[in-house]
């Protein structure tokens, strides 16, 4: 848990999310709607992320679904 926490927080620092990504949380944020992958299939993780640095970094987390929810406060997405 305290590896995954690590791994989570470099990918944060390093790799915020962009609300022009077509796919992930700058998406969720861009478009004010949940994604929700229940299973994350074999070469996702390639296909999505463009940094080597950063496939690396989600390859060691070993995700296997993955959900990225918009954060509303006032009727504002505000992350």
């Amino acid at each position: 848990p305290e590896k995954a926490a690590a791994l989570l927080a470099l990918l944060r620092e390093t790799n915020p999310p962009a609300l022009d990504d077509a796919w992930g949380a700058g998406a969720a944020i861009r478009t004010g709607e949940p994604l929700f992958v229940p299973e994350i299939p074999p070469g996702m993780i390639d296909e999505v992320l463009h940094d080597q640095e950063q496939r690396r970094v989600v390859t060691q987390l070993h995700p296997v679904s993955c959900i990225m929810v918009p954060i509303r406060a006032r009727g504002r997405i505000i992350g």
